[in-house]
């Protein structure tokens, strides 16, 4: 079944990811996003719960990378398996390479509280300079934060990979909740 916003929630049967799922589909929609979207990096995925909003806003083949192998079975359970749009690897996403399968190249990178999931501004800044080096020009880095000093620190990594921050979209998230997504970052590669 699916409501309004294009989520499916009946793949989404938590109904707090329903509601994150429809407040991030209403961040995307004000999004200035241009480029023509044929795969969608999610550094950190977790339960992949943004997978089916990410692809039913943009098409394209979402594939979602994290470390715990547990989240990725779950992530897989949770939208009824894999299927040819959203695909799950687990991996090191400091070593994208290291991945099989996944595509060399993708339009769109996100990275949803990227301090807290991966513990460390040192691995946080590895992840991007990984990702980076597969968005392609003209590409969109997508990142969420939940705190100012985390929001600030994403700030200065993607200034330090030359992606041109737009400045429109960035700051508060009028589309939060407060308790996730509460900052938002829009960077192209240029």
């Amino acid at each position: 079944m699916v409501n309004e916003f294009g989520i499916d929630i009946q793949s989404n049967p938590r109904p707090e990811h329903v509601d994150t799922n429809i407040r991030f589909r209403q961040l995307l929609d004000s999004l200035p996003v241009t480029v023509e979207i044929k795969n969608i990096l999610d550094v950190g995925c977790g339960l992949g719960v943004i997978g089916r909003t990410l692809t039913g806003k943009y098409g394209g083949e979402y594939h979602g990378v994290d470390v715990s192998e547990f989240l990725i079975d779950e992530a897989r359970k949770a939208l009824g398996g894999e299927n040819q749009q959203i695909k799950f690897y687990c991996g090191d996403a400091t070593e994208l390479d290291r991945i099989p399968s996944l595509p060399p190249e993708f339009e769109m990178v996100l990275s949803r509280h990227p301090q807290i999931k991966y513990g460390s501004k040192m691995t946080f800044e590895k992840i991007y300079e990984a990702a980076f080096a597969r968005l392609t020009n003209g590409g969109a880095f997508l990142v969420t934060t939940l705190i100012k000093n985390e929001y600030r620190n994403a700030r200065n990594m993607l200034k330090k990979l030359g992606l041109e921050i737009l400045q429109k979209n960035c700051g508060i998230n009028p589309y939060s909740n407060g308790r996730e997504d509460k900052y938002v970052l829009l960077g192209i590669k240029s």
